[in-house]
């Protein structure tokens, strides 16, 4: 009923949060009391609900309105608002079109983004869901989180999945670690926000207890001006080879491997000249025997 304060605990990507409405708008979002630390995100979602910057209907674009989807003012148009029965009716005769003509190769279920936490609410899946039951589509590959990683990296250390599934959790590296080595540094805000939802935000507290515990944290990050991660990566792999590989490895092979490794050190080095004894420290401190975590 409206007029009457309603409260619930509502779940986000940028953390949990307890709700107050009215019925028809928000009137108050806190964050979660249980999470030790929150993201103020959360303080603009109140004022967001309804403000003016927000799509408020369905928009159709007036020259495919009035010329239909052939027109030629594609990206400088104005936008329409229409009903949300018009609008359906309007999708519904071009998806007849579009697949009647061309078939599911005609069409791209793209939408590509978090939406709404949770899976059922993600919009993408919904999209998809929908445009199997048409025939199928077309679909993307990757994203741009992660970028090219998502790419390389089966390539250099295996199977993604296993490679993010497999990561060091926090509660250990809290309590038994005593070396960080974090390429791509430890930046607060990717760790402020999760697809699913996020109920408490525990690095930063994490990380608070480490280092008072005596963890040492390296950070290869493009955001300092005296390392370079590529130049810090070669020359950790080739001390790495170095060791696991000594004089008694057959010198063919040795040989050929160091070569390769001497050639693109020599290459990162023209980036970075300072990485040589960064990360010289980086290959040495794992090799004393301490908890390291990369």
């Amino acid at each position: 009923m409206a007029g009457q304060q309603r409260r619930h605990v509502h779940l986000t990507h940028w953390g949990a949060a307890e709700i107050e409405s009215d019925g028809r708008t928000l009137t108050s979002v806190r964050p979660w009391r249980e999470d030790p630390a929150p993201n103020r995100i959360l303080e603009n979602l109140a004022g967001a609900h309804r403000h003016p910057v927000r799509v408020d209907q369905p928009y159709i674009r007036k020259g495919w309105l009035e010329h239909g989807p052939d027109a030629a003012v594609r990206g400088s148009d104005v936008f329409v608002p229409v009903s949300w029965t018009m609008a359906l009716d309007l999708l519904a005769g071009e998806l007849r079109r579009v697949y009647g003509s061309y078939g599911p190769d005609g069409v791209f279920g793209g939408s590509y983004g978090w939406a709404s936490a949770g899976r059922f609410h993600h919009a993408q899946s919904q999209l998809h869901r929908f445009l199997n039951c048409l025939g199928g589509y077309v679909r993307s590959v990757n994203n741009y989180s992660f970028g090219t990683s998502s790419v390389l990296l089966p390539h250099v250390v295996g199977d993604m999945g296993l490679v993010m599934g497999g990561a060091t959790a926090w509660p250990v590296i809290t309590e038994h670690t005593d070396l960080l080595v974090a390429f791509g540094g430890l930046s607060p805000k990717n760790s402020a926000v999760a697809s699913g939802g996020i109920g408490r935000h525990t690095m930063a507290p994490a990380l608070a207890s480490a280092v008072a515990r005596g963890c040492r944290i390296i950070s290869v990050s493009p955001l300092r001006t005296d390392t370079d991660e590529r130049a810090a990566a070669i020359q950790l792999r080739k001390r790495l080879f170095e060791q696991a590989y000594p004089d008694h490895h057959p010198k063919p092979v040795r040989a050929l491997a160091l070569c390769r490794a001497r050639r693109r050190q020599a290459r990162a080095e023209t980036v970075c000249s300072s990485s040589a004894v960064t990360a010289d420290f980086r290959c040495r401190q794992p090799g004393t025997g301490t908890p390291t975590t990369w």
